[in-house]
């Protein structure tokens, strides 16, 4: 959909499978739930709960950063 000059709406990807976890509820799952999670995201899925928590926690921070950085791209090229 076009808004109006150079700015387009754009689709969101949203995780919802890890949008609200945190260390603490992740932790509270049993370690089956949280190597599927990895395994469903290309993770490793073996070793110690607590690592696995780990990796997952870093999967979404990462993908937030790379959410933003798409944005600043988009909006450093619509300022030319």
């Amino acid at each position: 959909m076009f808004l109006g000059k150079g700015f387009q709406t754009i689709e969101r990807h949203v995780d919802e499978g890890l949008e609200n976890e945190t260390e603490e509820t992740l932790n509270r799952r049993i370690k089956a739930d949280i190597v599927q999670l990895c395994q469903e995201r290309g993770l490793p899925s073996e070793g110690e709960k607590s690592t696995l928590i780990r990796n997952l926690l870093g999967w979404v921070r990462n993908e937030c950063h790379q959410i933003f950085l798409f944005f600043i791209t988009i909006f450093a090229l619509t300022m030319h």
